[in-house]
């Protein structure tokens, strides 16, 4: 495992230099010039000379005189000095980060503390490219399998693949409940679960279901479709997720 950070020093509550800016000013200290300065950085002459204008407004790190060129004030080469030190010692500690043993299954539970009420794990089954969305296949701990459908660029990026445990994510308004017999339905993403509390709001009603493998599923519907389903603690349901609606999280 790699981990970077970029580094930024505040000057003040509204400058800061982060590598950019610092390779910028030991550029000019290099060539006495800022146009030299922006030939190498590959920046045009006007960006450089606006983010000097705005950095020496309040800070005078830069010094330049018509006939002797532009130099580093001695307030800019000990910021380089201070920020070439603390970006040493921030790579030392994420390097010895990278090489500690992380339990990343806890990291990942960690991580999805999010808005979305559900949050399953999977492992990837099944991964179908189309010329624009891909379909993920997801199987849960007890079998059951859920697809998600996501765009082929997310899956390339995220570097999804077979066997990947990741977590299908979708909020509680969009599942779907249903009581009609499941056991010949052809429709994807129907999960069987077990109601375990039904709590009837002012207009919506939160119902949570358990699956066989005692995952969670928890959904927000009409308090009009729980009266007319007739929902109550321990009925056998059918839960349906729009693949659509899943968000993965690896």
């Amino acid at each position: 495992m790699k981990i970077s950070a970029d580094l930024k020093i505040y000057l003040d509550n509204e400058i800061y230099l982060d590598k950019k800016q610092i390779a910028l000013l030991k550029a000019i200290a290099k060539t006495g010039s800022i146009k030299e300065a922006a030939k190498i950085l590959n920046i045009s002459y006007k960006s450089a000379w606006d983010y000097l204008n705005a950095l020496n407004f309040k800070q005078e790190l830069v010094i330049c005189k018509k006939n002797s060129g532009t130099k580093l004030s001695q307030k800019a080469l000990k910021i380089i000095k201070n920020y070439e030190l603390i970006q040493n010692l921030q790579q030392s500690f994420l390097d010895k980060i990278s090489n500690i043993n992380i339990n990343l299954e806890f990291i990942s539970k960690f991580c999805f503390t999010l808005s979305a009420r559900n949050q399953l794990q999977v492992t990837i089954t099944k991964i179908i490219q189309g010329a624009v969305n891909c379909e993920v296949i997801g199987r849960l701990e007890n079998g059951d399998e859920l697809k998600a459908t996501i765009t082929l660029k997310s899956q390339q990026n995220m570097d999804l693949k077979l066997g990947d445990s990741v977590y299908f994510i979708f909020k509680a308004p969009s599942v779907i409940i249903s009581k009609d017999k499941l056991e010949n339905s052809l429709m994807p993403n129907i999960l069987k679960a077990k109601v375990i509390s039904a709590t009837l709001g002012a207009v919506n009603s939160e119902i949570i279901a358990s699956l066989s493998n005692q995952e969670q599923i928890v959904a927000i519907i009409p308090n009009d479709s729980t009266m007319d389903l007739r929902l109550s603690v321990n009925d056998e349901i059918g839960v349906i997720i729009n693949a659509n609606d899943i968000i993965i999280g690896k």
